[in-house]
């Protein structure tokens, strides 16, 4: 890095590569996104809107300099399908879920949805996009299935319904014509349902639909009850649904009984009890030989322990139809339709390599963490075992396990998850140029998740603390941050390399924590 110049690093967020580009201060913002378009061409990756946004023209200050001298970017393999097979697919996707697919046009835009089918229409989104083609190009399942998990908390309610046997057909169509022509011209929307489109005034019943789910009246209503969540009444029954979107789907039915639900427990030494008679989610997935790490609900976010397990903790001596009500009730408080959802996401690829690398050519180092959340009320459950997370640092600068999202169930997952974002890590943590150098490839991971594994092990038996592990390109330290106020992170060991780390700490590993 040259004085005068701005840097413009360009990440390819699906290969796992990088390029950078150098631009004159005095450049223009069209030269700056242009030799961030060369670089993402050398890739062989478009750029997203995002990264678009980004390159918008760069602060200056009095002197005419950038006020921004290092520019990080994002970009993938963005070739677009046609739109026509897209739709046909996502048609198919829903079907298989028991889900509707929605379509919103008003005054000449458009917008898609995903939705719980329920007798009253979900909020309609904000339509953008100027035709119907453009809205399914922009679209991307992942981003539907998001927002279909947070629409489903505002939806009014009405009848929930079992499920009967799911039939995944896909749209045949072959033009986006027929879809059109159910607007009219005017505003409204049309609902993918039982293998054809539909105006929504016209939309018949699901097929899939069942026997109504019964619904009782909530003695509490307030909207912390757990059971309710302040709609009135919960269910006394729910389907939940297992799915990778990818060909495999898996739905089971709970039909609840006369118990009465639990209030939320209040005392720490209430025990957990787990359902003999309800088919539990964690075991489905076992049969399935899915990782229950790799689960999620509708808005990306960790399965809870609870919904997995088929377990509910409540005080020692309920009776089990209580005790099933409540599980019941809490899994459809706030899900629309009793319905429950546990989403299957692919195996996070090997990016810490990538990153380390990236991290290294611009001047900065990588921090693995790891912290073992096992405690005596959580062991045993999806809640305990180990977390792990990545971050970076400037050269030399100290490591925050604060500023970093310690929650992940592998090294893999909390690398890719950094690698993912990395634009706006860079943004916060690598923002200010220090030099860029050509660096080794890092490919020591194997052994560096043994070594953090076996020294939280280690820790956790004296107390819970995070461990971190300092990669740089010219040493590798292990760190522990006691998390005591006033406690200041305390080195335990530093060699040139992983390998060397581990067997210089393998001896004296024993005495670090005593």
């Amino acid at each position: 890095m040259t004085a005068g110049t701005i840097e413009v690093w360009v990440v390819d967020r699906d290969g796992g590569r990088f390029e950078r580009a150098a631009v004159e201060a005095q450049g223009e913002y069209t030269e700056v996104l242009s030799a961030a378009e060369e670089a993402a061409e050398r890739l062989g990756i478009a750029l997203d809107k995002k990264a678009r946004r980004t390159l918008r023209p760069v602060p200056r200050g009095e002197d005419g300099l950038p006020r921004r001298a290092r520019i990080v970017v994002a970009g993938g393999n963005l070739v677009l399908a046609d739109p026509v097979e897209k739709l046909r697919h996502w048609t198919k996707l829903a079907s298989d879920v028991a889900a509707d697919l929605l379509i919103w046009h008003e005054d000449g835009r458009w917008a898609l949805q995903v939705a719980t089918p329920m007798d009253d229409l979900p909020p309609r989104p904000r339509p953008r996009e100027r035709s119907l083609r453009a809205a399914v190009e922009s679209a991307e399942w992942r981003e539907l299935v998001d927002d279909w998990g947070r629409i489903d908390k505002k939806l009014p309610g009405g009848t929930g319904r079992y499920l009967s046997e799911v039939d995944g057909v896909g749209w045949k169509g072959s033009s986006l014509g027929g879809i059109e022509a159910l607007f009219d011209g005017g505003a409204g929307a049309a609902v993918w349902r039982n293998g054809a489109w539909h105006d929504v005034g016209e939309r018949p019943e699901p097929d899939f639909w069942g026997d109504p789910v019964p619904e009782r009246e909530c003695p509490d209503k307030s909207t912390s009850c757990p059971s309710c969540a302040g709609r009135g009444s919960f269910y006394d029954g729910f389907t939940w649904t297992v799915t990778d979107f990818a060909g495999f789907t898996d739905h089971r039915t709970v039909r609840g009984g006369p118990g009465t639900p639990l209030p939320r427990s209040t005392s720490f030494g209430d025990p957990r009890h787990e359902l003999r008679n309800v088919p539990r989610p964690r075991d489905v997935l076992f049969d399935h030989g899915i990782d229950y790490a790799l689960v999620k609900d509708r808005r990306n976010l960790p399965v809870g322990a609870d919904f997995l397990d088929a377990a509910v903790i409540a005080p020692a001596g309920s009776s089990a139809r209580d005790l099933e009500a409540t599980f019941i009730a809490r899994c459809t408080a706030k899900s629309a339709g009793a319905r429950g959802y546990a989403i299957v996401s692919p195996p996070p690829p090997d990016r810490l390599g990538s990153l380390a690398e990236l991290v290294w050519s611009m001047g900065g180092e990588v921090h693995a963490a790891i912290r073992d959340e096992t405690n005596r009320r959580n062991e045993g459950t999806a809640h305990a075992g180990k977390r792990w997370g990545v971050g970076v640092t400037p050269f030399a600068e100290p490591f925050r396990p604060s500023g970093v999202a310690i929650l992940h169930h592998s090294l893999e997952a909390a690398a890719a998850d950094c690698w993912n974002r990395f634009p706006d890590v860079a943004r916060r943590d690598l923002d200010t140029p220090t030099g860029h150098a050509t660096v080794d490839t890092f490919s020591e991971r194997l052994v560096l998740a043994d070594l953090m594994s076996s020294l939280s092990s280690l820790r956790q038996r004296v107390g819970p603390a995070t461990i971190s592990v300092r990669l740089g390109t010219d040493r590798v330290s292990a760190v522990l941050h006691s998390g005591r106020r006033g406690a200041r992170p305390r080195t335990l060991g530093e060699a040139p390399d992983v390998r060397r780390l581990a067997e210089r700490l393998r001896d004296s590993a024993e005495g670090l924590f005593e």
